[in-house]
């Protein structure tokens, strides 16, 4: 229950004009700011702008997680990596291989764009995409971009966007074992070819744990975590992935090439509930074709790709099925980038995603409606103007469902002098109801559940203000933004519920959320040293009621140090999180936690590597009767050429 002593914090306020002391004390002392790290390569990203741009062009506050970054950091999952990033916090029920729910700037977790190679995935039924499921090792690169997209991307897009991009292009070859806590091991090995015609890479992976008991569980009358009343039920809460990745190109000609992608990881995951010895099956797949056309004055894209979100819940002896939740995915895109001289840059589009239902609650639980198609056309023009620059991008968006939505961004930057920028944005953004808010029906002893096909999309309008500061060495960014979502769809039973068509419906447009927030990040690089860090302030609140909005945390704080020694490279990182409120009136206690690593070179190619995780041990939990992993070690081996 809600802990009768709480530590007295800092308003978020009061933080923020510490941060924004901060910041001005740097503006005016650029001395400082140039005493600092070698000179970088332009990081080139594609998710803000939907075309690619260099991180300094762009004019959507965003992070750029490398493979080379991944590595260092011996992180184990996606979610690890994600964790690094501004503005991202999770909910996890559980260890590796457990549901996380995400948030981003304090959205809703089934309020942000998940792309992996530029195909849209999540599950249509829940929302939510599997990042416990996405293999890291098959990962290249991850973007994410914050503030609303919808105005580029159509529904979702309300905290930001988030890309993957698997591996791919190049002549290289890797393979790692590791070993770690709980009976963990992981193999993965990937290789890639490429030559004057095309490129082709593959990658494979088998993950593995015996877990831990994931679950504390609380009975009436919070009923937080599992259905367990008095917590698990003393067993490990295992996980097993198995995945693969192929990507290839080839030139068709001096202006055409052809790529194509596919990537299946099937997982499967213990939890603990009512039913004996439960498993959560899961399959994520994606197929993906795209053609690309480019001349001196444009380039065309085609893509056709399709998602897969299957998922079983398996229980009982011997095992069998208790519930489905299927979805499919299909997608058609074609982007047009015209490049109408050095300063000004046109995009035209159009987007179709047709979604389809397989579901199966195992109690009688149905969606009345099983096929979804939404189309998609938008533009954006981009003008550079010496030291200033403009976007704008609109959308309309055409749901089988709803009707029509039009969103749009317009964003403008000023370069202040040659180290410093400020950038303004205002956008709109939505999230189109899901399946199961619009068709669901069942019937059981807990009484009758039903959706509302009269459901609006939920709404959102963001302003942002940024300041980044560039030198040689040491680069920050500062960003203030503000949120109001209306319309949110609540689940609601009894005498709050409502009639449509003289039915009584559980889901209604009712909430309205305000999000405050403030971010900072920098990082500096010199000789041996490499820090990086990131303070997050936030107010999420209902509107309406003035409650905080549950699982996010108003403070959090990340330094990650590494420095080369030799042959070894050695580093740590501090996180530090405030409390949250959960359901049931309960709070999830602030915690800070400390990760060691280390990594020396063993050979040409050859590096062995030691990571322990919450080394001090600390006791935490992200979302309440879940705990989570207390001290836990991996060690690597790998070899990889580039």
């Amino acid at each position: 229950m809600r802990s009768s002593y709480a530590p007295k914090q800092f308003g978020i306020f009061s933080l923020a004009a510490c941060a924004v002391v901060f910041s001005i004390a740097v503006l005016i002392n650029p001395a400082f700011a140039q005493t600092a790290a070698p000179d970088k390569p332009l990081t080139i990203l594609i998710t803000a702008s939907r075309v690619a741009e260099t991180v300094d062009e762009t004019l959507s506050p965003v992070t750029v997680i490398t493979r080379d970054e991944i590595d260092e950091s011996q992180a184990a999952t996606v979610q690890e990596v994600l964790q690094r990033a501004p503005g991202v916090s999770f909910g996890n029920n559980g260890g590796v291989g457990q549901t996380s729910s995400m948030f981003l700037r304090g959205t809703e977790s089934n309020h942000v764009l998940v792309l992996i190679d530029g195909v849209k995935v999540g599950s249509a039924t829940s929302g939510l995409t599997q990042f416990e499921n996405i293999p890291l090792s098959q990962v290249e690169k991850i973007e994410v971009v914050r503030g609303p997209r919808s105005a580029l991307y159509g529904s979702e897009a309300i905290g930001g966007v988030i890309q993957i991009f698997t591996k791919g292009g190049g002549n290289y070859q890797n393979i790692a074992a590791t070993i770690g806590s709980h009976s963990y091991s992981k193999i993965d090995a990937g290789l890639g070819v490429a030559t004057a015609r095309g490129w082709f890479s593959f990658g494979v992976a088998n993950e593995k744990t015996n877990g831990y008991d994931a679950c504390a569980g609380f009975g009436a009358p919070t009923y937080a975590g599992c259905s367990q009343a008095n917590g698990g039920d003393g067993d490990d809460d295992g996980y097993k992935n198995t995945s693969l990745s192929v990507r290839g190109g080839v030139n068709l000609g001096e202006n055409l090439k052809l790529e194509g992608n596919f990537l299946r990881a099937e997982g499967d995951s213990e939890f603990d509930s009512s039913a004996a010895d439960p498993v959560l099956e899961t399959v994520n797949q994606i197929i993906g074709l795209k053609l690309v056309g480019t001349t001196e004055a444009s380039t065309t894209t085609v893509n056709f790709a399709q998602h897969k979100d299957l998922s079983d819940n398996l229980g009982g002896a011997p095992r069998a099925r208790t519930s489905q939740f299927n979805t499919k995915r299909r997608q058609f895109n074609m982007l047009n980038e015209l490049r109408l001289n050095a300063e000004h840059r046109l995009l035209m589009g159009v987007d179709v995603y047709k979604d389809e239902v397989d579901y199966d609650n195992g109690f009688g639980g149905e969606v009345t409606e099983d096929e979804l198609t939404t189309t998609g056309f938008f533009g954006s023009w981009r003008g550079d103007f010496g030291e200033y620059d403009l976007q704008a991008d609109l959308r309309r968006e055409k749901d089988e469902q709803f009707g029509g939505r039009l969103t749009g961004n317009l964003a403008f930057g000023r370069q202040l002098d040659d180290h410093h920028r400020a950038v303004i944005s205002y956008g709109n953004a939505f999230k189109a109801p899901l399946f199961t808010d619009l068709y669901f029906f069942s019937m059981s002893s807990f009484g009758t559940t039903r959706g509302n096909p009269d459901l609006d999309p939920e709404k959102s309008r963001s302003v942002d203000l940024g300041i980044i500061g560039a030198y040689r060495n040491f680069g920050w960014a500062a960003n203030f933004y503000q949120t109001k979502i209306n319309d949110l769809i609540d689940f609601v039973s009894g005498d709050a519920r409502s009639t449509v068509n003289g039915e009584m419906v559980n889901y209604i447009n009712r909430s309205k959320v305000e999000i405050t927030g403030l971010e900072w990040s920098g990082n500096y690089a010199a000789g041996p040293w490499d820090l990086r860090g990131s303070v997050n302030l936030l107010e999420a609140k209902d509107a309406e009621s003035g409650d905080d909005l549950l699982r996010r945390p108003k403070r959090i704080f990340d330094m990650d140090v590494g420095r080369q020694i030799g042959k070894w490279l050695v580093g740590g990182n501090l996180y530090n999180q405030s409390d949250s409120e959960d359901i049931g009136n309960m709070t999830n206690a602030g915690f800070a936690m400390l990760n060691l690593r280390a990594q020396v070179e063993l050979a040409s190619d050859w590096s062995l590597g030691f990571k322990v995780n919450n080394a001090t041990d600390k006791e935490y939990e992200t979302a309440a009767g879940y705990p989570q992993d207390g001290r836990n070690w991996l060690i690597t081996l790998r070899y990889a050429t580039r």
